[in-house]
């Protein structure tokens, strides 16, 4: 490997059965600018992708039409990224600028996350750039109810991409996306065309060149008063409760840290996700932290903040937490903050 090269983005997508990932598959992958990516998928039999093929080199990896590397799970992700990050350098495939890794319908992303950000291997490589979930308009507020991996998939997305709006018309469309920013209101959504968005809207969640606009939507729920917290009134799912913190002081990184790092470790279980963006002394832009149950992603830290606002916002999605569990979580975050400025 070359180790001057710079680190391979890795989009995750993911949805439940049924949710419309090849037809947003096929869609992306036909766009120009996407045309230098690798896609990794569980089953090359499950993807309508033959009218793309141009040529086959071997059993589970083809180039696609517009220089795409298409190609199946061998043995586990950690193998199969290193191979094709070997095959890159060596020639044997074009060099891909991205990489897409699609789920299986009833994946938990955790996982595929883990692994992405935990192995040395693929850590020196590859970099996650966000979860994609994709959520099926006619079917997907049913699902979340009743299946929990799709709940899961839900809690992950950094974007969520709903599908199938025309089947749904725009009041069933329209609820579906207020019950998902319900569930993860630290996630941004679009809603597809024909199975189709732009691939512009998907990029870069968790880069660390992400557009002022994108920095801003980081944390979508955030309070409306700064100093606030705020539980979700309504959960619209029985087992799911979301924290929204904003706070105008400094955060003491070390003590975050540790505590992020205590949290994850014995509520991992409870801590679906946790999304913040925090002010930290020392740091010219804000500090972004994501964490998913008991992993937690390196930390990004921006060249500027996007505008004069430098509160420190975080949403927390629990679940089977009560009331005191919450106000806990809530308390340990104001114990992190510096000591100077009021907290209401």
């Amino acid at each position: 490997m070359n180790p001057a090269r710079p680190r391979i983005p890795v989009m995750v997508l993911t949805g439940f059965l049924g949710a419309g990932k090849t037809t947003l598959l096929n869609a992306l992958i036909g766009r120009p600018e996407l045309a230098d990516t690798a896609v990794v998928i569980n089953e090359l039999g499950a993807i309508a992708l033959d009218h793309l093929l141009v040529r086959k080199v071997d059993d589970r990896v083809m180039v696609l039409g517009g220089g795409c590397v298409c190609c199946t799970v061998l043995g586990d992700l950690v193998e199969t990224l290193t191979d094709l990050d070997r095959r890159r350098d060596a020639g044997e495939l074009p060099p891909f600028a991205r990489v897409m890794v699609e789920t299986t319908g009833l994946a938990d992303p955790g996982p595929v996350l883990a692994t992405l950000t935990g192995d040395e291997r693929l850590f020196a490589r590859y970099e996650l750039d966000g979860v994609v979930t994709v959520v099926d308009a006619t079917h997907g507020a049913g699902q979340l109810d009743e299946h929990f991996e799709a709940l899961q998939q839900a809690v992950a997305a950094d974007h969520f991409v709903v599908t199938k709006s025309e089947l749904a018309g725009e009041a069933g469309t329209a609820a579906l996306v207020e019950k998902l920013r319900a569930i993860n209101p630290a996630a941004t959504v679009d809603v597809a065309s024909h199975g189709a968005v732009d691939p512009a809207r998907l990029r870069g969640r968790l880069a660390a060149d992400l557009p002022t606009a994108q920095v801003r939507g980081l944390i979508a729920a955030s309070p409306g008063e700064r100093g606030r917290w705020v539980v979700d009134a309504a959960p619209s799912h029985a087992r799911v409760r979301s924290l929204a913190i904003a706070r105008p002081r400094t955060m003491r990184w070390t003590a975050f840290a540790m505590w992020l790092s205590l949290l994850t470790q014995f509520h991992g279980d409870k801590l679906l996700r946790c999304k913040a963006l925090l002010k930290v002394a020392g740091e010219p832009g804000p500090v972004i932290v994501h964490a998913v149950q008991h992993v937690v992603y390196p930390t990004v830290i921006l060249d500027a903040w996007p505008d004069e606002d430098h509160t420190c916002r975080a949403v927390l999605i629990f679940r089977d937490a009560d009331d005191a569990f919450l106000k806990q979580v809530q308390e340990g975050f104001d114990a992190c903050l510096s000591p100077s400025g009021p907290v209401a």
